[in-house]
């Protein structure tokens, strides 16, 4: 196995994954030991990441997948943000930026001499490289850290931190007072009652907050979209937010579950489970005024209460 170190290039993605973009290698390029990488020398391959100067007496750091992009070697790979190794390395290369130089290891799998440029070289045209590490000095020509961006803006609320996605209108993606009217819940689905507060306060309020902001048109305009994906209509204009804000069904789930409720009563009655004023045949040793009540007032099954609410629903939507 042998070494190549080059100025390279760095660019970390997301601080909360430890994600990364590295040049470690320039093609087409006489580097610092006489040869030249050849297009397709490497491909794609799975590599690993190793400690700082390839410290070998370390467990790795991270891992990544090497790539050609015209004539740049790159590396897109993740640091161990969940050891204290991989953590210090993502945050010094962060800081230290354009300024990082790359090695990696390899094996030479074909390869041949020729000239390049007037000068006599070895041309390396299929390389396996077994691992990338940051070092102090390099070799090769033009590696360095690409580019770190920082940690995605967040905003906190009572439930936690909230990225710009979680709300309809977001006016500058770095400030977080300028963001208006979350609708999404910590994991990012769509929170129904959130949705139900932003609709009332862009059509006329919601316990007094009326939205009169910049963006409300579009805001209407994604609120809406999202009812529809969710499969539920978007409440009435006049809606005020304050009685059904996260409890209003959509037509086609309310008529599924009357039709399962119907269903399910069916399956009682079949079963002998379910009593009706007609089904009381088996009680007559039971006393008069006993059998009275119990044919006079049929027993009603807890199905019928949530029937009752789901018709209410509906009628609310019309």
């Amino acid at each position: 196995m042998a070494h190549k170190v080059f100025i390279g290039a760095f660019d970390a993605k997301d601080d909360t994954q430890g994600t990364f973009s590295a040049r470690f290698a320039t093609l087409n390029v006489v580097d610092h030991q006489g040869d030249v990488t050849v297009p397709g020398a490497f491909g794609k391959q799975g590599v690993l990441i190793e400690a700082y100067g390839h410290n070998d007496k370390t467990l790795h750091v991270g891992m990544g997948e090497i790539s050609e992009q015209g004539n740049d070697a790159l590396v897109n790979g993740r640091f161990f943000l969940d050891t204290v190794a991989g953590k210090e390395h993502y945050s010094t290369l962060k800081n230290v930026g354009p300024l990082q130089q790359w090695s990696y290891t390899f094996e030479v799998e074909d390869s041949a001499p020729g000239v390049f440029d007037g000068k006599d070289v070895r041309f390396l045209r299929k390389m396996h490289v077994i691992a990338a590490a940051p070092v102090q000095r390099g070799a090769g020509v033009n590696t360095q850290t690409l580019a770190i961006k920082a940690k995605a803006t967040m905003r906190t609320e009572a439930d936690g931190d909230h990225p710009a996605s979680h709300y309809l209108v977001v006016e500058d993606p770095e400030t977080v007072t300028t963001w208006h009217l979350r609708v999404r819940a910590m994991n990012g689905d769509p929170d129904h009652r959130l949705m139900g507060a932003a609709w009332a306060a862009l059509h006329g309020g919601y316990r007094g907050n009326v939205y009169e902001g910049p963006g409300k048109a579009a805001a209407i305009a994604k609120l809406t979209a999202m009812y529809s994906a969710e499969g539920m209509d978007v409440p009435k204009a006049d809606w005020n937010g304050e009685t059904k804000a996260g409890r209003v069904l959509a037509r086609r789930n309310a008529e599924r579950i009357m039709a399962a409720l119907e269903t399910l009563n069916e399956v009682l009655k079949d079963a002998g489970l379910l009593e009706t004023a007609e089904g009381d045949s088996d009680h007559d040793g039971d006393d008069e005024a006993t059998d009275k009540t119990r044919k006079g007032t049929p027993k009603e099954p807890q199905s019928s209460t949530l029937a009752a609410r789901v018709a209410l629903d509906l009628m609310e939507n019309e």
